[in-house]
């Protein structure tokens, strides 16, 4: 984790990006939580090689550089959604081993007002064989 703020949602929480497991190329997709979020919302995974902290929507944008996307969920009644990401595929496939890199969470958030959507906090990973 890096010192990227994640602004407050309409649950009255910033949004928070967690790996649910250890980031390693021999163990499987990495399996990613965003929490805080309004329930039932759609909320999409994106990861990139570089950090930031840029305004964008009602939060802020941590992740820039070059920026893949690898999937779009529903957060769950209670504010939780998950998504894994595989190494064998595109766009995981670009991961190697040692390497670092900066994950996040974008989702709607109409309640919010403003723009409609946010930003989880962002969530930086390095790559064990």
């Amino acid at each position: 984790r890096w010192n990227c703020t994640a602004t407050a949602n309409s649950t009255g929480l910033p949004g928070r990006l967690d790996a649910l497991n250890a980031p390693s190329l021999a163990n499987g997709p990495l399996q990613l939580a965003a929490s805080n979020l309004p329930p039932n919302t759609s909320c999409t995974f994106f990861f990139g090689t570089a950090r930031t902290e840029t305004p964008l929507g009602n939060g802020n944008l941590c992740v820039t550089g070059s920026l893949f996307r690898f999937g779009t969920t529903q957060a769950s009644p209670g504010g939780v959604a998950t998504r894994s990401l595989s190494y064998g595929t595109v766009p995981g496939n670009a991961i190697n081993p040692f390497s670092t890199w900066c994950f996040q969470a974008q989702y709607r958030n109409i309640a919010g007002g403003g723009a409609g959507f946010n930003q989880t906090d962002g969530l930086a990973v390095t790559f064990l064989p």
